[in-house]
């Protein structure tokens, strides 16, 4: 599929997101994957997203997971995404 405005092409990407740290109590590993499929939509045209489905942990965690996924479409090259995507998980908190 061509984007006549970027004269490129289209690619199509489905991306896996999770989080088991709350950053406060408003910022639950739920609303932090709500906030990543928001700021993830104001750079590519999203096509569907999932439920967020909380799983307990495997091994000696604690923690809940919030797991989800979303469909997107975008002209980005995968490395040019990948960059876009780590820029997202920094403003959200990650740490690495």
């Amino acid at each position: 599929m061509a984007d006549t405005r970027l004269g490129g092409k289209i690619h199509g990407y489905a991306l896996a997101l999770g989080s088991n740290r709350p950053l406060s109590a408003r910022r639950t590993p739920a609303r932090l994957i709500e906030e990543a499929v928001a700021l993830i939509g104001g750079h590519m045209r999203v096509l569907a997203v999932s439920p967020v489905i909380m799983t307990a942990p495997l091994g000696p965690s604690q923690r809940r997971f919030a797991n989800g996924a979303m469909l997107v479409e975008s002209a980005l090259p995968p490395p040019a995404l990948l960059a876009l995507l780590q820029s997202i998980e920094t403003r959200l908190g990650r740490r690495r």
